[in-house]
């Protein structure tokens, strides 16, 4: 054991914080603790507000840097692009943004108070709002939307906080739909924070549509394509579920995972295969309308069952929580067809306008019509196959044909030919 001492508080603090940084590595707060203790003169006030912090930091355990993350997003409004420290000590203190030892402290322990009534929701008694934010705990890409729904919050109190966090989960949701970059997002996220401190009252931010406007065109285009397996895609079914759900009472999702209804590889002898066409499943399976949430993993072997028997063994127990999914199963007890697939995509699409605030219906895509613009380029889509077509196939595959010279000399797409292959051969693309 070596014994050190220090002449002055402030050496000693300072030399706390670089010996012990050999040892156990000091958390971002320890040392910003540190730092901004020993710019409080009176020791009995030192000693309450290290209680105060600690009492934080046991409470928020390792969330707290993220913590102290969004505490420097609301005070500098742009992105991290040094470590947490030195923002703090270049770009805060130093900079003027606000006064180390109590000032720091006052303005953590505020925002401490704020986060946990609007983010973990302590004591929040308005349960539409508390059903949004469970909602986009669950579903949005990132957290940097929170500071943003702090900085409000500690402006306008509740003063048309819950139409603010719509609009921002609205707008962040549809950059990413729109395939923006995730700086791009968090640089107009932050860009919001600003609109915020330059706004006197809630109406200057809300009325503010420039900020939440997105290409509505793109979004639409894209919603309406093949949206399985997109990073965007829990999040629009998500609001799906916020559309539909009780927000009178709340119950917690639990594990969740995304289903196909019309399964990706239906077995030969399934009523799905009666049902659908190889291009009817090829242009259904992985859209929107075909998707749902469930309470459970996937498993593959009930997820491919017939209809009847997947509403029995399947969602029938595992759908309890999920009212948007209750709501297909509801309205189509008996038969899941392309009728019916149909149906569904034309009334999500729906959901999801009302929900991003699109009026314009120039933008819907009809499925006839695209089928039209398939049958234009490939003369044989949506045509049975022959046998002779599929023996054809098999051995032109097997001599090295790629899919795009077997959708040439079939007239088909290359959809309704991978899927023929995995049928034919059982192979997976």
């Amino acid at each position: 054991m070596i014994y050190i001492s220090a002449d002055s508080l402030e050496d000693a603090f300072r030399l706390f914080s670089v010996m012990n940084d050999r040892g156990q590595k000091l958390s971002n707060a320890d040392i910003l603790k540190s730092s901004n203790l020993e710019k409080i003169e009176d020791g009995s006030e030192m000693n309450e507000y290290a209680r105060e912090w600690e009492n934080m930091q046991e409470d928020l355990g390792n969330d707290f840097d993220r913590f102290l993350a969004y505490v420097r997003t609301m005070l500098l409004k742009k992105r991290q692009k040094t470590n947490l420290l030195d923002e703090y000590e270049k770009q805060i203190f130093k900079a003027g943004k606000i006064k180390q030892g109590k000032d720091f402290f006052n303005y953590v322990f505020r925002a401490y108070e704020d986060y946990n009534k609007l983010i973990n929701l302590a004591g929040n008694e308005d349960t539409e709002y508390c059903s949004l934010i469970r909602t986009l705990i669950e579903c949005m890409p990132s957290t940097d939307w929170i500071p943003v729904i702090l900085a409000y919050g500690r402006k306008f109190g509740d003063k048309g906080l819950l139409e603010f966090s719509q609009k921002v989960a609205c707008k962040n949701i549809a950059d990413a739909v729109c395939g923006k970059s995730p700086s791009y997002r968090i640089d107009h996220l932050n860009s919001i924070i600003h609109l915020i401190e330059e706004s006197g009252k809630p109406s200057d931010v809300l009325d503010a549509q420039g900020y939440y406007s997105f290409n509505e065109h793109v979004f639409m285009a894209n919603i309406q394509s093949e949206i399985y397996g997109r990073r965007y895609t829990h999040a629009l079914l998500m609001l799906l579920e916020y559309k539909y759900k009780d927000k009178s009472e709340w119950k917690d999702f639990g594990t969740t995972s995304i289903e196909h209804i019309l399964p990706q590889n239906p077995k030969a002898t399934s009523q799905w295969v009666k049902d659908f066409s190889e291009e009817q499943r090829s242009y259904y399976t992985h859209r929107i309308g075909n998707l749902c949430l469930i309470g459970r993993r996937k498993n593959s072997s009930l997820g491919n069952l017939d209809y009847q028997e997947k509403l029995k063994k399947y969602f029938e127990k595992n759908i309890g929580s999920f009212a948007s999914s209750q709501k297909i199963y509801q309205t189509y007890p008996n038969a899941w067809t392309p009728k019916t697939v149909k149906e569904n995509q034309e009334r999500v699409i729906q959901d999801l306008m009302e929900i991003f605030g699109i009026k314009s219906p120039s933008t819907i895509i009809d499925d006839s019509t695209y089928m039209e613009q398939q049958r234009s380029v490939y003369p044989n889509a949506y045509q049975p196959w022959t046998e002779s077509d599929d023996e054809r196939l098999v051995v032109l595959y097997n001599e090295g044909k790629s899919i795009s010279e077997l959708a040439q000399m079939f007239l088909r797409n290359h959809g309704a030919i991978r899927s023929r292959i995995h049928k034919l051969t059982g192979e997976r693309f």
